[in-house]
């Protein structure tokens, strides 16, 4: 049996995660698959689809996360891993070593035949993500293993994460990836959104310590900022909740010109969102690791996400069509997962 993890993207919460603030994310309906072969002297063959100038040049760092997985199971060089899938590897920001450590845990469970909860998988697959990451916050990962929008927050004891809406696939990419997903509710919320890529690698670890240099620095900046961020995460739930995409939009223009204030854009990332406010975007914002990688736009409704999609893929962009349909739960439920 193959194991998978979904991809991701970042509504509210870049960099602000790591410092113990929640953060909203969603779960892609695009998985990636991995299936287990005998050990053919890597870890890992990759035949996953790429940004076409995509080069993998993190295939050392795979390895020794496949490795690090493979260890904890006790099986150390028996086995490849072939990733394959329908969720692309992008200049960063859409959780791909996530969802390739998810898929590896899930795929190695069922061959050693040992029962794994959810937060076994997770830790384990966290496990993996540090080998290519250093310290995540371990949101990919939640997001990789949970499909939904989650509200997520790291914690010293452990992650905590609460659903607030159920999310489901919309457009179902095919039969051999469509394992496991349930159907869409009558209630729906369309979020129609799109990933443009910036085409500017972006390195995790550097912003991370330049964000965490700024908030020692600039300690009453830090705290007024962080004050700002926690409104527009309750304006972006709210938002969700009461379906108003009008608002949503606002909410990711006030989000990126936040993450400014932090040094956290580029000329790359400007030139998408320019271009996405002259196609009539609602709403646009860097998202994941920033300063480059993936620029998530808001559209009005699905077609107007694929009119975009062609627009930037005319001129030469990489882009991602995410739009989904949530089933709305009504209230913020409370579930801990506890992951340590």
């Amino acid at each position: 049996m193959p194991g998978y993890g979904a991809g991701k993207t970042i509504l509210c919460g870049e960099h602000f995660v790591v410092h113990g603030e929640q953060a909203l994310v969603v779960s892609l309906p695009l998985r990636t698959r991995v299936d287990v072969v005998p050990f053919d002297g890597s870890f890992i063959i990759d035949k996953r689809p790429k940004h076409p100038d995509f080069v993998l040049s993190k295939q050392q760092l795979y390895e020794g996360m496949a490795e690090a997985i493979a260890n904890l199971f006790g099986v150390g060089k028996q086995y490849s891993f072939v990733l394959s899938g329908d969720l692309p590897v992008t200049s960063g920001g859409i959780g791909a070593s996530a969802a390739a450590a998810v898929g590896i845990t899930r795929a190695l469970q069922e061959v050693v035949g040992v029962p794994l909860s959810s937060d076994d998988i997770m830790t384990i697959a966290l496990a993996g993500e540090r080998v290519i990451h250093g310290n995540p916050s371990g949101i990919d990962t939640t997001a990789a293993a949970n499909e939904g929008i989650l509200l997520f927050q790291k914690k010293e004891s452990g992650l905590f994460t609460s659903s607030v809406i159920s999310a489901s696939v919309l457009c179902h990419p095919g039969p051999e990836l469509d394992e496991g997903r349930s159907g869409v509710g009558s209630n729906q919320l369309e979020l129609p959104l799109l990933l443009v890529d910036s085409q500017k690698v972006t390195t995790t670890k550097e912003t991370v310590a330049e964000v965490a240099r700024f908030k020692d620095q600039q300690p009453a900046v830090w705290e007024q900022i962080i004050k700002t961020y926690r409104d527009i995460l309750a304006g972006q739930v709210d938002a969700l909740q009461r379906g108003s995409l009008e608002q949503l939009g606002k909410l990711f223009c006030q989000n990126h010109e936040l993450l400014m204030q932090l040094n956290l854009s580029c000329c790359h990332v400007e030139r998408v969102r320019d271009f996405a406010q002259q196609l009539g975007a609602l709403g646009s914002k860097m998202t994941g690791t920033c300063r480059g990688g993936l620029v998530l736009v808001l559209g009005r409704d699905l077609e107007h996400v694929m009119q975009m999609a062609r627009t930037f893929d005319q001129c030469g962009f990489f882009t991602v069509n995410t739009s989904i349909e949530s089933v709305l739960n009504g209230n913020v439920s409370s579930v801990e997962n506890i992951l340590f």
